[in-house]
């Protein structure tokens, strides 16, 4: 039996993990990013055999799961890179999915439910009884990414506009935006959000700080801002909902990305909302997203080892 890699993308780092035939971990390591719309395919390529050189020797023989940074959303590229993966690496045998939904199949265990992702940005990825993946959310950031750290940053931005210009009472976000910004008149916010903010997801997500700094000093409008982004993040997860078929059951709802972190704030109101539209068990992931990538990979290249394998993932987590 073979061993197994699984390898989970990111836009800032890829995580790689090297489990023995029965699942347990053997060795890990981290390199840099994976998404070849930010790097290209050659470094992606260059990234993966990094990682994979850094995990040891005879990889040739194992059954990889690699997560790929937004995969799925161009065919067209996404058919070359994964030729040029193939050319590149010719004797590894690679199972490519999209890195959410490696977060899912590890979060539940390869089992049905549906996994929110609500950081930087939000989408949700479902699977059923019939066993196909859906997913809700994750569209352009020119008009999607609701409920998101990058959304939240973007109210944070539009409250303290409102608040310096009357439209909103002057609450605790305006003094805090002034200082992190370190304003000396309040239109330089023009200038510096074009300037510093507009091109960066990540920068522009940083702001969902300030304005959770301002929720807790009580500020209304930032209060309201939260409620809206849980209220956004439910409905992400009733998207994937109303494509699949759970057979009339609780449906296990698992949670990953920053915003989650804050339990008083984001997460115990995002439970309460969510379990007042559906019957759900909401947990903690359970496994991690190299987990769920190299499921796909048993899946694909040996599935009769996968409940083994899945078993025997739960089980050394908990060592």
């Amino acid at each position: 039996m073979e061993n197994i890699v699984g390898i989970d993308g990111g836009g800032s780092k890829t995580r790689f993990q090297l489990y023995g035939p029965t699942g347990r971990l053997l060795a890990e390591t981290v390199a840099g990013t994976t998404d070849y719309h930010q790097i290209g395919t050659g470094s992606m390529i260059d990234t993966l055999r990094e990682g994979l050189g850094e995990l040891g020797a005879g990889l040739s023989g194992c059954l990889v799961g690699f997560g790929m940074p937004a995969y799925g959303e161009n065919r067209e590229k996404d058919e070359r890179a994964l030729f040029e993966i193939q050319k590149a690496l010719p004797n590894v045998r690679m199972h490519v999915e999209n890195d959410v939904s490696c977060a899912w199949a590890g979060a539940l265990a390869f089992s049905p439910g549906v996994v929110v992702v609500c950081g930087t940005g939000s989408m949700s990825v479902g699977r059923g009884k019939s066993g196909a993946l859906v997913r809700s959310g994750g569209w352009s950031e020119f008009f999607s990414d609701e409920g998101s750290g990058y959304w939240l940053g973007k109210k944070a931005l539009e409250i303290f506009s409102k608040q310096s210009d009357c439209r909103l009472p002057k609450g605790a976000l305006y003094q805090l935006m002034r200082q992190h910004l370190n304003l000396s008149d309040d239109i330089e916010i023009n200038s510096i959000a074009d300037s510093e903010y507009a091109g960066s997801r990540q920068k522009t997500a940083s702001l969902q700080l300030v304005l959770l700094k301002a929720r807790k000093l009580g500020d209304n409008a930032a209060a309201e801002a939260y409620t809206e982004a849980v209220t956004e993040v439910v409905n992400i997860v009733q998207g994937s909902v109303r494509q699949l078929d759970f057979g009339g059951g609780a449906i296990d709802v698992s949670y990953i990305g920053g915003l989650f972190d804050d339990k008083e704030f984001f997460l115990d109101s995002f439970v309460r909302e969510l379990k007042k539209n559906i019957r759900a068990n909401v947990h903690a992931p359970k496994l991690s997203p190299c987990h769920g990538a190299a499921l796909f990979a048993v899946e694909r290249f040996d599935k009769g080892r996968l409940d083994d394998i899945r078993q025997n993932f739960l089980r050394f987590s908990k060592e």
